[in-house]
């Protein structure tokens, strides 16, 4: 390994790259997760789509501070000077 004064000459990963990577991953996590889910069955039943929903939701970008057992909460924001939260 060369040391320079500008570094160790190793290129760092972009930012493209780590998304890519982390989108990679939680993929893999998610089909994983849904086989487990789906292994063995011969029926989809109620039990089987109430999994499923609840690891689609926790599995949101956006739904990642809400629990899946409260699909329908939506985050909100004060607005300064009245007395109605904004969607957000």
């Amino acid at each position: 390994m060369v040391q320079s004064l500008f570094g160790t000459g190793e290129k760092k990963s972009s930012f493209f790259d780590r998304l890519k990577q982390a989108v990679s991953s939680t993929k893999a996590q998610l089909v994983e997760r849904v086989e487990e889910i789906v292994e063995g069955k011969e029926a989809v039943d109620q039990a089987v789509l109430d999994d499923l929903e609840a690891t689609l939701l926790a599995a949101e970008p956006a739904r990642s501070g809400q629990s899946a057992e409260a699909p329908g909460a939506e985050a909100t924001t004060h607005r300064p000077g009245s007395g109605n939260p904004r969607r957000a």
